[in-house]
């Protein structure tokens, strides 16, 4: 047998390891091919172009898959490597910040199950042109607040000093609603333009015949928000506030609103009312069209809510189609405030927060997944039928901005009664 000097092994054996290594840290260095899961066209300003919004997909243990950000308008692809599974179900979840009053308000909303690719999500966030100072004179014997309103801008107020009434567009219309002595009255003052002052006489303001939203039963409280649209369709992102209700005390059973027929050529009306002080239930009713003469109460309820960390327990009863989870954290004065919702069907009981995804905490080491405290859930019908899959193609493919306003719905929220003192 032929030996070998272990001194010739090692020249002989040096190479092999050096190509061996070569060759795996040539593969480690390729690029790994990737998979498209989910293509997101923003639009709109959808997302608030100042900010960084964070997109990740997880499963439904609350693992995440998929984690990117984004800024602004735009077409976004979510890739995953070539060999990730990806389950048939799954959770999307995007999240928005935006500018509040005090602090940055950070928006997340989950969604269940999506099944479409493809997502289109349209914003209605139109830019500010300047402001014009109004100051009525001669004024009636007023009864109630003042409404002026604006395209997209409102002040609903029990001063008549001089206001300052902020505009989307120039010149711009203005409305006026007046509650006095001898009833609702109204006037339209065209032309109104950034940078000017204006006293406007309302001794000639209209007479408006009033009308009622019937209530299923006595309310002790209720606030109703009715947007008046001047044109052919309710896309428009700076409608007019056309009225607002707001009551509370003795119970009703209709709620009194006065909106003029023109040059209104259709309405978005949004209703809630408590009926007892005691119960942590709110009803609410959404339309678009014709002011309703009657409140649509939804066929279901709450049962029961079990909090637990970083999930909830639903018990309900009746007849719906979406269930939504709302959870809060809000830090020190210098930190954001949290507000994550989950939106799922009505055959989910259980709603568990995802994990936060490696982004999310690089942006947000602040918030602390077990630290977001239950707030509220809400039971939704869709009057028109609308399967939660059918809710969320319109949600997420149609490009509708606003599209969750824009169908009729009936529901409950239920708020622990802590929360809503």
């Amino acid at each position: 047998m032929k030996k070998y000097h272990p001194l010739f092994l090692s020249v002989f054996l040096l190479p092999v390891i050096l190509f061996f290594a070569g060759s795996c840290k040539k593969k480690q260095d390729e690029p790994q091919e990737k998979k498209t899961i989910l293509t997101i066209n923003f639009s709109g300003k959808y997302l608030n172009p100042i900010f960084t919004a964070v997109i990740f997909v997880s499963d439904l243990q609350g693992n995440v898959i998929a984690d990117t950000t984004f800024k602004g308008d735009g077409l976004l692809t979510v890739e995953v490597p070539e060999q990730t599974v990806v389950p048939g179900k799954i959770m999307v979840t995007i999240v928005a910040p935006e500018m509040g009053a005090h602090r940055v308000n950070v928006y997340l909303t989950t969604y269940l199950y999506p099944t479409a690719t493809t997502w289109n999500l349209s914003g209605s966030r139109p830019d500010t042109v300047g402001h014009a100072t109004i100051t009525l004179t001669n004024l009636p014997a007023l009864t109630g607040p003042v409404l002026y309103s604006s395209s997209g801008f409102y002040n609903f107020t029990s001063s008549v000093t001089s206001k300052n009434l902020l505009l989307y567009k120039s010149p711009d219309d203005l409305f006026i609603k007046l509650t006095t002595s001898s009833g609702t009255k109204v006037k339209w003052v065209p032309g109104i333009e950034t940078g000017k002052q204006y006293n406007i006489d309302v001794s000639d303001a209209e007479d408006v015949a009033g009308q009622t939203i019937g209530l299923p039963g006595p309310a002790v409280s209720y606030e109703a928000r009715i947007s008046g649209y001047t044109g052919a369709g309710f896309d428009s992102p700076i409608p007019y506030t056309a009225a607002i209700e707001i009551g509370g005390s003795a119970p009703v059973t209709e709620i009194p609103v006065s909106v003029p027929p023109q040059p209104f050529t259709g309405f978005h009306t949004d209703i809630r009312i408590a009926e007892t002080w005691e119960s942590p239930a709110t009803y609410c009713y959404r339309t678009d069209g014709a002011v309703p003469s009657a409140f649509k109460k939804i066929n279901a309820s709450v049962t029961s809510v079990e909090p637990a960390t970083a999930s909830v327990r639903i018990g309900k009863t009746g007849e719906n189609e979406l269930t939504v989870a709302y959870w809060m954290y809000s830090g020190t004065p210098e930190q954001p405030d949290f507000r994550w919702r989950i939106f799922g069907p009505d055959t989910v009981s259980l709603f568990t927060i995802p994990k936060l995804s490696p982004q999310f905490k690089k942006l947000y080491p602040e918030l602390i997944r077990d630290s977001l405290v239950f707030q509220s859930v809400s039971l939704l019908h869709f009057i028109q039928p609308i399967t939660y899959d059918g809710f969320l193609e319109k949600l997420l493919v149609s490009g509708e901005p606003d599209a969750e306003q824009r169908i009729e719905t009936s529901s409950v929220i239920w708020l622990p009664l802590q929360s809503k003192k």
